[in-house]
């Protein structure tokens, strides 16, 4: 069995001799979502090679009974998914001294996490308050068909390269956002999907009582979906509703009624949270979307 100190280390020398001459391979702590600290390997170009920086969780690589077979073949994945997001993000100017904001203005969406939770990596993110949320940006690149896409978060430095104004960045950003695809799904559809392996069938609008999962059709930083106003109006019509935090993907509606108090969708939101990962988790109490004043409102 493969110690993970053990595996740290010779995967960092074994990718550091496949790209020698190419790359500096490094192992360091990196600050994630909800100021979680997590070991990654990073991938960073020599002065003069071609790539872009990459980082790779170590702890989603790393298995304890690992044969010789699967860590060879892990190697060969991280270099593989290097090469390919280098050439993804070199497309669009990476890589370079400055990446136009031209090039990547249509792939510019937002981001919802909460401040509370984030307050250290948001000192160096453009963003703008929505509650007792943080309203940040990344740029999204899709990589293959099929896969998660690539992203990189906007910030200070990056946007000041740009000469835009952070509410021009915001507009840019929400036009993108509306003409995403929005996914509605009611819960009680998803266990029979999942045994035939279709599909589930999406819904219009909420109804009272029911509950829904709602995300973006990539199915990535999905909750910014509930900052798109008229959608939330549109699937509404005229029924108010409960958001309850998932994840940071994915967002639970819930129909409002006469038997539902904010106090009891507050307790589901934290113990939903109990199964989520602390990087993954969006926020710990439940937000209202009032039909009649047609805005989003907290549960605290």
């Amino acid at each position: 069995m493969m110690e993970y100190r053990e595996f740290v280390e010779k995967i960092k020398q074994d990718i550091k001799e496949r790209l020698k001459g190419e790359c500096d391979v490094t192992v360091k702590t990196d600050l994630r979502n909800n100021g979680v600290l997590s070991e990654v390997l990073s991938i960073q170009p020599v002065k003069g090679a071609s790539g872009t920086a990459s980082v790779i969780l170590l702890r989603q690589c790393y298995k304890p009974c690992m044969s010789k077979l699967e860590f060879e073949a892990c190697v060969e994945t991280i270099i593989r998914n290097f090469r390919l997001e280098s050439s993804v993000m070199e497309s669009y100017g990476f890589g370079k001294d400055t990446v136009p904001w031209d090039n990547v203005k249509n792939l510019v969406y937002p981001v919802l996490l909460s401040v509370k939770e984030n307050w250290f990596l948001l000192e160096s993110l453009v963003w703008r308050p929505m509650l007792d949320l943080s309203v940040s940006y990344i740029i999204r690149m899709k990589i293959e068909e099929g896969e998660p896409p690539l992203s990189t978060r906007i910030t200070e430095t990056l946007f000041n390269t740009w000469g835009i104004s952070e509410e021009q960045l915001y507009q840019k950003a929400m036009e993108n956002l509306e003409k995403e695809a929005p996914v509605l799904i009611p819960m009680d559809s998803l266990p029979s999907a999942v045994l035939s392996g279709k599909k589930p069938k999406e819904a219009e609008w909420v109804k009272k009582e029911q509950t829904y999962i709602l995300s973006n059709s990539a199915w990535y930083y999905g909750t910014s979906m509930i900052l798109n106003k008229k959608y939330l109006k549109e699937i509404s019509r005229g029924c108010s509703f409960y958001l309850l935090p998932a994840t940071l993907h994915e967002i639970i509606l819930v129909g409002d009624s006469d038997k539902l108090s904010a106090k009891s969708m507050n307790a589901m939101a934290e113990l939903g949270n109990r199964e989520v990962r602390k990087e993954e988790q969006f926020q710990n109490h439940a937000y209202y979307y009032d039909a009649e004043a047609e805005d989003i409102i907290s549960c605290l």
